[in-house]
């Protein structure tokens, strides 16, 4: 799972830097690299990059799959 984390920030455009910042404020726990949280917390972590890319896609895009330019 954390495999999967980690390409699915790059893939959203997240450094190392946004990372951390993201999860501190997912999990409210301070930490300074994501091999101090537990599998269960990278697991919100990642359903939420997972469900921002979603939504982001789905408001990118019109009813049948064309790119708004709006």
């Amino acid at each position: 799972m954390r495999r999967k984390a980690y390409a699915t920030a790059k893939e959203i455009g997240l450094d190392r830097q946004d990372r951390i910042s993201l999860s501190n404020m997912i999990l409210c726990y301070d930490h300074d690299s994501w091999r101090h949280i537990s599998d269960t917390q990278l697991a919100r972590v990642l359903d939420a990059m997972e469900g921002f890319a979603l939504v982001t896609y789905l408001l990118n895009h019109d009813d049948h799959g064309r790119v708004n330019v709006a």
